[in-house]
């Protein structure tokens, strides 16, 4: 792990409370995205796979000054259109996802567990928890004062899905690897991204 750095170091003098951050799925954390990414991962396995990274920004209220970035996340499913109910727990650090919030220092998780809550359309609800921080985490809220904590954290966010990346040999198609219906790929961005792109968020079809 690394170590704390200085401004983290500094920033605990300033300390103006501390708390846990629990999940709360009446009251979901907007304006996260989710992609894939199909590559490999020699870490992991020397053959292609499909995983899955969560970007969570302003956490966790959503205009705070840390970022939330999960990578490598193995969620089992046949189609985008389909993660709901997929689960998975990993107890070390990049074995194999990479779990952080980035607030000018990184902090770094061994332990993330994350299941994918409901899903209507592109858009996903995901119950995050992390914990098994060598360091205390300390960032700062929207109104100015600082959130400390060495506890695990909790959030539920809904997240936009912004598409498949591919990074494989050109003689590779992605239908080898999952299903590609509504699908289609745009060569700005370097996607396959969701074609039918009208669906609103979890909260608004679901009744919460």
């Amino acid at each position: 792990m690394q170590e704390q750095c200085d401004a983290c170091s500094n920033r605990a003098d300033d300390r103006s409370h501390s708390a846990d951050l629990f999940l709360d799925e009446s009251n979901p954390h907007s304006g996260a995205t989710w992609q894939g990414l199909l590559t490999v991962n020699e870490y992991v396995s020397p053959d292609p796979a499909l995983t899955w990274s969560l970007y969570v920004p302003g956490w966790p209220d959503g205009n705070s000054s840390a970022d939330v970035m999960i990578d490598w996340i193995p969620l089992e499913g046949t189609s985008w259109r389909g993660m709901e109910g997929a689960q998975v727990e990993c107890t070390e650090a990049e074995a194999p996802i990479s779990a952080y919030i980035y607030d000018g220092c990184h902090y770094a998780f061994d332990y993330v567990h994350i299941q994918v809550l409901r899903q209507v359309g592109t858009t996903a609800r995901f119950a995050i928890e992390l914990a098994d921080c060598d360091e205390i985490i300390s960032f700062e809220l929207a109104d100015g004062t600082v959130l400390e904590t060495d506890r695990p954290l909790y959030a539920t966010v809904d997240a936009r899905f912004d598409g498949i990346r591919m990074q494989l040999d050109a003689d590779r198609e992605l239908a080898e690897f999952t299903d590609t219906s509504g699908l289609a790929y745009n060569a700005v961005s370097g996607l396959y991204e969701p074609v039918d792109t009208g669906t609103t968020a979890c909260g608004s079809k679901m009744g919460l």
